[in-house]
């Protein structure tokens, strides 16, 4: 079951029931990040990145992204959030905001599948492949907002399984701002 530390008011306010991945079950707890866990969110990047470049995904992070600076901006606005097992020990970080995105202002080859206001994920990083902990990162954010928007790399096709397998739809592809392409994907449930 999640167990919600420090988040926002807004996010506490969606059900927190917990569908677990079909991989082995893990007690998963998300907690907006500290300063203080630094140092273990940029290992999990830099273990990601190795990883991400062994499985044929050499163009995603690259030239030292996500940077330190990156993500201490993100833990001092509350975007950063970590996943921990019944250890306390870090097994996964991704950045969740219901802020919007500019770079999903324009998608080319296809529409999103609405124009309602979103939450955002980005630089989901698990610290061990196989356990779910990006399915459950996933689950985690999606009942803090019902109407989810995401990308990947074309090479990243491990996230976009992961996408896929957790409900979400490829919509079409988007840029970022340095130019970059990315597949862009949703994942929507209207309120019941």
């Amino acid at each position: 079951m999640f167990v919600f530390e420090n988040v926002p008011p807004l996010a506490r306010s969606r059900k927190s029931t917990f569908y677990p991945d079909p991989k082995p079950k893990l007690a998963m707890k998300i907690r907006n990040a500290q300063l203080a866990d630094m140092e273990t969110i940029m290992t999990i990047y830099s273990r990601a990145t190795n990883f991400m470049q062994q499985t044929g995904n050499c163009n995603q992070w690259i030239n030292r992204y996500p940077s330190k600076e990156l993500i201490e901006n993100d833990i001092l606005t509350e975007y950063c959030y970590i996943c921990t097992n019944e250890n306390n020990e870090t097994m996964g970080v991704f950045h969740f905001s219901q802020a919007g995105e500019a770079s999903y202002a324009q998608i080319d080859n296809g529409k999103w599948l609405n124009d309602f206001p979103y939450g955002v994920v980005h630089r989901l990083a698990a610290a061990s492949s196989g356990l779910g902990i990006a399915s459950s990162c996933l689950e985690w954010c999606f009942k803090q907002c019902n109407n989810i928007r995401v990308d990947t790399h074309q090479d990243n096709h491990i996230m976009q399984r992961i996408f896929r397998r957790n409900g979400y739809k490829q919509c079409g592809i988007i840029t970022l701002a340095n130019g970059s392409k990315r597949l862009a994907f949703q994942k929507y449930e209207p309120e019941t």
